[in-house]
């Protein structure tokens, strides 16, 4: 008797462009040496309206050796410096919302990078919040 193989649910949904579509991610409470577990979320965006997430700037970083997080429940691939931010920001007690590039924007589509990229403008200014990591702090930083 063979076994059937598990089903694998695609993590990332179709974006309606026309309808100015975006994602972002719940990121899961944890304490910092827990797995990073994510989930996807699909909005539309609006008009002059805050976004119910914080919109997160930085360095993607070298890709080797990748860094797998639970996205929807599912391993995914991502760099080192983003699994590292994730640790970083997440909180113990609630969960935080986010939008990152990296993972909110499908990389192996090449229509959806297109349309997404005409929308960063709008996404970073109506996030209800704007985060810039520099980095981690050294001995000798200011």
């Amino acid at each position: 008797m063979t076994q059937a193989l598990p089903t694998i649910t695609p993590v990332y949904a179709g974006l309606n462009g026309s309808r100015s579509q975006i994602r972002f991610i719940h990121l899961l409470p944890g304490s910092f040496n827990e797995a990073i577990r994510c989930n996807l979320e699909t909005i539309t965006l609006s008009m002059d309206t805050t976004l119910p997430f914080e919109a997160l700037s930085y360095v993607w970083g070298n890709d080797e050796p990748r860094k797998f997080i639970l996205l929807n429940g599912q391993p995914w691939p991502v760099g080192r410096n983003l699994a590292h931010i994730l640790r970083r920001l997440r909180y113990e007690d609630r969960a935080r919302s986010l939008w990152v590039d990296e993972v909110c924007i499908n990389q192996d589509d090449v229509d959806e990078k297109f349309h997404q990229v005409r929308l960063l403008a709008k996404v970073y200014k109506q996030s209800a919040r704007c985060l810039i990591w520099l980095g981690n702090v050294d001995e000798g930083s200011e």
